[in-house]
């Protein structure tokens, strides 16, 4: 059954997303990914590409797709995958793994922005999405439910509710992107 991973990656401190040879560093390691797996790999962080406070962010998130959980497992034990942890592994901290019960969009996505949701119950997709998904973390089924939404356009967001009371939103801007669009684009 094809998945959605959601990789949450924590730099460790003084990392940020500025580190220098960080961002080369994990387009050649996604690039290796989306190699592996036939699945566009995207990065994003909280403040976007350059956060205009010459701090960078902490946090890269990464989604993308597999045929299945344990097609990423293979992955995850490969010797290529474990010589691209052991090189970011200088700047890791924490990392958090999800693997949610939908299928990932494996072409021609336009992506700027991707709000990610700890739902309570299901909700449709929202007005100006791209791409909208809701499912469960296969290895924890008691978490709720995630919601990624994706948006061709930071501006959409602007239309967005506040989330229900005990449900989460973590709003993503597109980083690092090895495609022809820069920063932000189809991959």
């Amino acid at each position: 059954m094809p998945i959605t991973e959601l990789a949450i990656l924590s730099l460790s401190h003084p990392h940020t997303t500025l580190t220098p040879n960080l961002k080369e560093t994990f387009l050649q390691a996604t690039a290796a990914q989306a190699a592996w797996s036939s699945y566009p790999v995207y990065l994003f962080s909280e403040s976007g590409p350059d956060p205009g406070d010459g701090q960078g962010a902490s946090t890269v998130y990464l989604v993308s797709g597999w045929d299945s959980v344990d097609a990423h497992y293979e992955w995850i034990k490969s010797e290529e995958n474990q010589r691209w942890m052991k090189e970011l592994g200088q700047w890791l901290g924490e990392v958090q793994l999800r693997h949610l019960d939908f299928a990932f969009e494996k072409e021609g996505l336009d992506v700027a922005c991707v709000v990610v949701e700890e739902r309570v119950e299901a909700e449709e997709k929202a007005e100006g999405a791209g791409w909208s998904a809701v499912g469960k973390d296969l290895e924890d089924l008691e978490s709720g439910y995630h919601q990624l939404t994706a948006y061709p356009d930071a501006n959409a967001l602007a239309a967005l509710e506040e989330p229900a009371e005990g449900e989460t939103r973590v709003v993503l801007k597109r980083i690092w992107s090895s495609d022809s669009n820069g920063d932000k684009g189809t991959v």
